[in-house]
């Protein structure tokens, strides 16, 4: 199966009918922290455990005469994890839909349990009570087709099925019965089915995980039943799960004796793929048994010759064992595999590699990947077709998709421009303060924190250097479709940028800027390019590219008429107020060095440091300009 759309109103943080739809192979969740990342994966999770993807314990029932008696039971580890309704709609209807598309796997399991279930039937009752395999020989599966969708609506805690089709029903009950066929399918030696999907939460357990496990003790049922019901408010213990029945596997083969268990071990589809993997990475492992009388199996690590216990491991190594176990070791594939925070304990490098990790392994295996992330590192310009950002406004929770570039052209240019800069953190915050350059930024962090803005709210912000004022309208484009709150400060020649023809004539070329800029700088990429345009216009004649590049030079140079009429002066200040309303700050003065103190006047980023690390900094300051710092500090909505 695979997760295509989740629909949900009034489930803990979402209040309004939220939609989030999920991409082919890999989803990645944005946002800043309380913005509902989580409980956006709980829904999705819960939603599909507790009502379609059962999670079933077959628990000992023994009774006279017969010891080996099971009864299937569903997993009671939901109790504790309910869907709470929103605090300010207790009263209000809870609904959640869940759209799945089927998948060619799902349609050959189908098959395969439809022609199989009095067979299977008659051989697992004699050790399971209260079994119904063969109810799956009354499907209607003919109308059950790869790519078709079906969606189930789940309204206040229950699922709705009196207006499902046959096929949707069909299907329904493949789903919630999954566990059941795949368990003794298993057991009696058939071709088994796939695990369905795996949730590792934020509390999994890779920083204790188990390097070693001990048969005797290992009940695979109790790791399964806290595995399957992990949620974010509960602890998941899946790479003892993992490990516990790699090592069950490898003693099943031991006691064949036929002297080749290692071989047939590794030569196990999930083991050899897991070999490959780790090969890949860098990685070689085994499989060892440590105490022959207590059956306990320890995981070794190769790494460039070196041999050592998965304890030994760094957080980071272990923590990419948790995924790799479980994937391989359960047997997940074409399943949903939900991951909050896969970038704990990883190196941003190893981030990045993990992101890829994912990309093969979706490819490989047929596993859909859903996962929630504060990293940077999983944003950028190859993961936009994935992302979607879920944020809180007035304590609601709120999804908006992109899906692709269709909502924001050149989607994928403006991320690159982001990721060029590493200015991936605007997604994960709760405000962004946009400036000009790096001189802007270290001024104005130091003033936020003069005034106590800087992060005491329990709201993150950033401030962003966008490099130079003619890449604020992508930065704004880029954040309005993230639905980021943000904020520009400018110098006073942005308003050549945003203002009429008429507020444009308010300023004039500076022959002064125009010498040391252009004509004296040798550094300087306009002058460059002024002498490739002028010899292009000699040899074709042509001087209309020409005349566009002195256009926009003079711009770029252009300073404040001295010479302003009161009436002109007026109409600059009205405009710059209307701005300031539209969270558009523009220094009246001009450039950031008017603001500072005699001596830095250039664009010396030592003395802009040595200047904001003194205690009494702001006290140095010009007293003209401190009015008009104070008010912008004053007006951002921190």
């Amino acid at each position: 199966m695979k997760l295509r759309k989740i629909k949900l109103k009034n489930v803990r943080s979402f209040l309004e009918e939220q939609i989030f739809e999920l991409a082919e192979e890999i989803s990645i969740i944005i946002g800043p922290n309380g913005g509902g990342k989580t409980n956006l994966l709980d829904t999705a999770v819960l939603a599909l455990r507790i009502h379609l993807l059962k999670s079933w314990i077959p628990r000992h029932s023994p009774v006279e005469g017969q010891q080996e008696r099971f009864e299937w039971a569903h997993n009671d580890g939901f109790s504790a994890n309910l869907l709470e309704k929103h605090s300010g709609a207790a009263a209000e209807e809870q609904r959640i839909e869940l759209t799945i598309e089927v998948t060619p796997t799902d349609v050959e399991s189908m098959a395969l349990a439809k022609k199989d279930a009095s067979t299977l039937q008659e051989l697992a009752r004699r050790k399971y009570v209260n079994i119904a395999i063969a109810d799956a020989a009354h499907w209607q599966i003919d109308e059950v087709v790869a790519g078709k969708t079906y969606t189930y609506s789940i309204v206040n805690g229950q699922l709705m099925q009196g207006d499902l089709t046959p096929a949707e029903l069909a299907f329904m009950s493949y789903l919630q019965n999954y566990e059941v066929h795949n368990r003794v399918r298993e057991e009696f030696s058939e071709l088994p089915l796939s695990t369905p999907m795996i949730f590792l939460p934020v509390t999994r357990s890779s920083g204790d995980m188990s390097a070693s496990v001990v048969l005797a003790n290992f009940n695979e049922q109790n790791y399964k039943r806290t595995v399957d019901a992990a949620s974010s408010r509960s602890s998941s213990a899946i790479t003892t799960l993992a490990v516990g029945r790699m090592a069950e596997r490898y003693r099943t083969l031991l006691e064949k004796a036929d002297g080749q268990t290692k071989q047939k071990f590794k030569a196990d589809p999930g083991t050899a793929k897991l070999t490959d993997t780790l090969d890949a990475l860098g990685y070689g492992w085994d499989f060892e048994c440590t105490d022959i009388k207590t059956n306990r199996y320890e995981m070794i690590l190769d790494k460039q010759g070196s041999r050592f216990r998965l304890s030994a491991a760094s957080s980071g190594e272990r923590e990419l064992m948790t995924y790799l176990f479980a994937i391989y070791a359960l047997n997940v594939k074409d399943a949903l595999i939900v991951i909050d925070e896969p970038e704990l304990h990883l190196h941003p490098r190893w981030q990045k590699i993990l992101l890829e990790l994912f990309e093969r392994l979706a490819k490989d295996t047929g596993n859909q990947f859903l996962m929630a992330t504060h990293s940077p590192a999983f944003a950028s310009p190859a993961t936009i077709k994935y992302v979607s950002r879920v944020y809180s406004e007035q304590q609601r929770s709120r999804i908006v998709t992109l899906n692709g570039s269709e909502q924001l052209p050149g989607a994928k240019h403006l991320f690159n421009i982001v990721n060029s800069q590493n200015n991936e953190r605007v997604f994960f915050s709760d405000l962004v303060v946009l400036v000009e350059g790096i001189s802007d930024r270290i001024f104005f962090e130091a003033l936020f924190r003069h005034f106590g803005k800087h992060q005491n709210s329990g709201r993150v912000f950033e401030v962003i250097s966008v490099g130079g004022k003619n890449l604020f309208k992508q930065y704004a484009n880029l954040l309005n479709a993230f639905k980021v709150p943000h904020v520009v400060i400018a110098d006073l020649d942005y308003v050549r940028e945003v203002g009429d023809s008429s507020l444009k004539a308010l300023f004039k070329p500076s022959a002064k800027a125009l010498k040391e800029k252009v004509v004296d700088d040798p550094t300087s990429v306009d002058a460059a390019r002024l002498i490739t345009e002028m010899d292009k216009a000699l040899m074709a004649v042509d001087v209309t590219a020409l005349a566009e590049l002195w256009e926009y030079i003079k711009a770029r140079q252009s300073r404040l008429r001295v010479d302003l009429q009161p009436e002109e002066r007026a109409q600059l200040e009205e405009f710059l107020k209307a701005k300031r309303a539209e969270r558009v700050f523009i220094l009246s003065l001009g450039a950031l060095e008017r603001y500072l103190p005699a001596g830095h006047a250039g664009k010396d980023l030592e003395k802009l440091i040595e200047l904001v690390s003194e205690p009494d900094w702001w006290d140095a300051l010009p007293g003209y300009g401190k009015v008009e710092l104070q008010t912008i500090c004053e007006a951002i909505p921190f």
